[in-house]
């Protein structure tokens, strides 16, 4: 006599519960350039940025930013220290005297190396050269 032949049964796949790729999906906006909207400043002790949304400044270069002060103290001023947040779109950063000023008018330039970002995306700012303080 034969041993009974084994039973099968046959369970069909359960659904995966992965969700399907998106194949038509746009990629991911380039983040947008901050845009700077007024600048203020108070005479050898600091320059306030204000952008066109919320910044962060944790990373900032303050050496990057520099006020040339011919016409109220007659000195050059670079950035020091660390950046302080006085709204989520304005920053405040501190000057050290750098020297003499050789012009008769105040301005503000700043490279584009200077750590300030969008909170939103990540966008940077190009920075400024001979910007006319106060600006806005």
């Amino acid at each position: 006599m034969l041993p009974p032949s084994p039973t099968y049964s046959f369970q069909p796949r359960k659904p995966s519960h992965r969700r399907p790729r998106a194949t038509d999906q746009a990629p991911p906006a380039p983040p947008q350039t901050l845009v700077l909207v007024a600048a203020s400043y108070l005479d050898s002790d600091w320059v306030q940025l204000t952008f066109d949304r919320a910044v962060n400044a944790t990373a900032l270069v303050a050496g990057q930013v520099n006020v040339n002060d011919g016409m109220i103290s007659g000195n050059v001023y670079a950035g020091a220290g660390a950046a302080m947040m006085i709204t989520p779109q304005t920053v405040q950063i501190g000057l050290a005297y750098v020297g003499p000023s050789g012009i008769g008018e105040t301005l503000l330039t700043a490279g584009a190396g200077t750590g300030i970002v969008a909170v939103d995306d990540g966008g940077t700012w190009a920075g400024v050269a001979d910007l006319s303080l106060p600006f806005g």
